[in-house]
């Protein structure tokens, strides 16, 4: 298959929705940038493309809460809208939800990643998921760490990255339910 080689998004989204945010894709053959906004709807910001082109977009609302994703299949148009409910109970003893970050979609575009941002005082909590796209289903990723979702691997492990203390780079290996293992530099190499 033709694999994606870039994915380039412009213009300034509006607080609630709209903007003038465009999104293009293009194919590492080369050619021309293929625009995908009309596709994704206004106001939905290009995320992720996985490799058979099914594209992930955010919603960018006034308040973190009303955030959606929307998962469009390459061939099939729009599958599933992710909202913030399919989550349950964020920050439950954390302060509140700020916002949004660390949205990935696997290779094969079977899964995502949302990491939940939460406040208390000046104290950040980030909660990881992993969301099935076929079914909605959300998995919290069992850590008390602040885990960021990197990459995904093709057998649809998440590598991600330790924030919770950024002096010390550890890796870890995620898996598809919620289960972190840490990984060892040597490990992590052979996977390159």
């Amino acid at each position: 298959g033709d694999a994606l080689g870039v994915v380039q998004r412009t213009g300034c989204v509006a607080p609630g929705g709209g903007g003038t945010t465009t999104a293009y894709i293009a194919h590492h053959t080369g050619g021309a940038l293929i625009p995908v906004q009309s596709q994704l709807g206004a106001g939905c910001v290009l995320t992720a493309v996985a490799i058979n082109g099914s594209m992930l977009c955010t919603t960018e609302p006034k308040s973190p809460s009303a955030t959606t994703w929307r998962f469009l299949n390459n061939s099939v148009g729009v599958i599933r809208n992710i909202n913030v409910s399919l989550l349950g109970a964020l920050c439950t003893g954390h302060g509140s939800l700020h916002d949004f970050e660390g949205v990935t979609l696997s290779a094969d575009s079977q899964y995502m990643t949302i990491d939940a941002g939460c406040l208390q005082g000046n104290t950040r909590f980030d909660q990881l998921f992993i969301v099935a796209i076929a079914t909605g289903t959300a998995q919290p990723v069992a850590t008390g760490t602040y885990l960021a979702s990197d990459s995904w691997l093709p057998d649809d492990t998440l590598l991600c990255n330790d924030l919770s203390n950024p002096s010390g780079a550890v890796a870890s290996l995620v898996s598809l339910e919620g289960v972190v293992a840490e990984s060892a530099a040597g490990e992590l190499a052979a996977l390159k």
